[in-house]
């Protein structure tokens, strides 16, 4: 399938930051991790002011975060990299919980029990900050499932449609989760709730790469889905 290459321009210096978001969103929602960070780098270069705002430097930082899974001849390289934008954001705002998790999911992609800490901290701080939590509840269930800690997995992961019951990634990580220990009957509940809540979204994401991978497990809802090996 080839990938969706999509044109996204500046058009004056007020606009800077939302030019970043639409590079971000098209970077991740198509797999363009090494397009994105050069996007974003190039257009920092230029304006240097926003090398100091905590929302572009966390972007640039996931950025490298998913391109060490991608690239994994080069994964450490770029996993350094993320570690250091992490830490400079919580340098700038040592509250910032999505840093917090930023390196958290470093170490959760290398099955590594250290992403635990991250992962409650995280959402600790957003509760605290009182922002909707339910996504930090499904990275905190993703920690306790990467390192087979499944009981705690599933209490995370459904704590987060107590705290926002129309948030369908909640949905789609409890089908990989019932796929994954082969509780079929469950995913597919989950997947028609998933399948109900993921129809709002728009035609332009349900055609992205990430949009066509979350059709696709709902279509698969009833086949195991096996654990990936370090991320």
């Amino acid at each position: 399938m080839q990938k969706k290459q999509t044109k996204v321009k500046a058009t004056n210096n007020t606009e800077d930051f939302n030019y970043l978001e639409k590079i971000f969103h098209e970077a991740t929602n198509n797999y363009r991790y090494r397009w994105g960070i050069t996007k974003f780098e190039i257009f920092l270069k230029k304006h240097s002011v926003l090398t100091k705002k905590v929302d572009v430097l966390y972007k640039l930082g996931l950025l490298y975060d998913h391109l060490a899974i991608r690239e994994k001849n080069k994964r450490r390289i770029h996993e350094k990299k993320a570690f250091e934008l992490y830490k400079k954001v919580l340098k700038y705002k040592p509250d910032y919980y999505r840093a917090v998790w930023g390196i958290g999911r470093i170490w959760l992609h290398r099955g590594s029990k250290k992403s635990i800490p991250y992962a409650l901290k995280a959402y600790k701080l957003a509760k605290k900050g009182g922002i909707p939590s339910a996504m930090m509840t499904q990275s905190v269930g993703l920690t306790y499932e990467a390192v087979g800690d499944y009981k705690n997995a599933e209490k995370w992961f459904l704590k987060g449609i107590e705290v926002e019951p129309k948030n369908w990634g909640c949905y789609l990580n409890l089908v990989g989760f019932y796929r994954l220990t082969k509780q079929f009957s469950k995913s597919k509940f989950y997947a028609k709730k998933l399948e109900k809540f993921f129809r709002k979204e728009s035609k332009e994401f349900k055609k992205t790469l990430w949009g066509q991978k979350i059709l696709e497990a709902i279509k698969d809802a009833d086949k195991e889905l096996k654990k990936k090996k370090g991320g």
